[in-house]
C-alpha cells in the first residue's frame, strides 16, 4: 500500500496498486461510502463505478449492481481481463492442492491451531440476553435458547 491517505467519514484510505483505495478493515472505499450513505448493501450486491474512476468514491459515481451485471458491465468496457482474474484466483485458492491429502492435512492441523489459540468473548444470548463466555463464535448461550429461537422464527416444521 502506499503512503497517500484519503479519508471517508472519518476512515482513512490507502491507495493500492489496484487502483482501489482500502483501509485496514478491510474494506474498500467506495463500499464504505455506500455504506455511510444508504446502509449495508444486500449480500451478492457490489458497489460499482459508475465512469471507472476507481479514485473518484462519491456517492453520485457509485451503484449498486449484483455481482452478474457488475462483471458484465466491467466486460462490455473492456476493464475485465479474465486472464488475470484466473491467475488471482489459482494464487488465492488452488485447488488441485486443497483437494490432496496434504492439502487437506494442511488447512486441518492449521483449522485446529487456530481453534486451540482462540479466546474467550463475552456474548449476549440472542434468545434470552443472559452474558455467557465462549472460545467459539456463538449467538445463544444454550442449546434450548438456540432451539426456541428457530421456533420463533418459523424455522422448526
Amino acid at each position: 500500500m502506499s503512503k497517500e491517505v484519503k479519508v471517508y467519514f472519518g476512515k482513512k484510505f490507502y491507495l493500492q496498486s489496484s487502483g482501489y483505495w482500502v483501509n485496514w478493515m478491510p474494506i474498500h472505499a467506495q463500499r464504505w461510502v455506500w455504506i455511510c450513505h444508504n446502509g449495508m448493501p444486500p449480500d451478492g450486491m457490489d458497489v460499482h463505478h459508475k465512469n471507472g474512476d476507481k479514485g473518484n468514491n462519491e456517492i453520485e459515481n457509485l451503484e449498486l449492481l449484483n455481482r452478474s451485471d457488475h462483471l458484465k458491465k466491467h466486460w462490455e468496457e473492456g476493464r475485465f481481463d479474465l486472464e488475470k482474474r484466473r491467475l488471482q484466483l489459482d494464487k488465492v485458492r488452488p485447488i488441485d492442492w486443497l483437494k490432496s491429502d496434504e492439502g487437506r492435512r494442511a488447512i486441518s492441523e492449521k483449522g485446529r491451531a487456530v481453534w486451540k489459540e482462540r479466546k474467550a468473548t463475552a456474548i449476549a444470548c440472542g434468545y434470552c440476553g443472559k452474558q455467557a463466555f465462549f472460545k467459539r463464535w456463538a449467538r445463544f448461550c444454550c442449546k434450548s435458547c438456540y432451539m426456541k429461537w428457530r421456533h420463533r422464527a418459523g424455522l422448526c416444521k
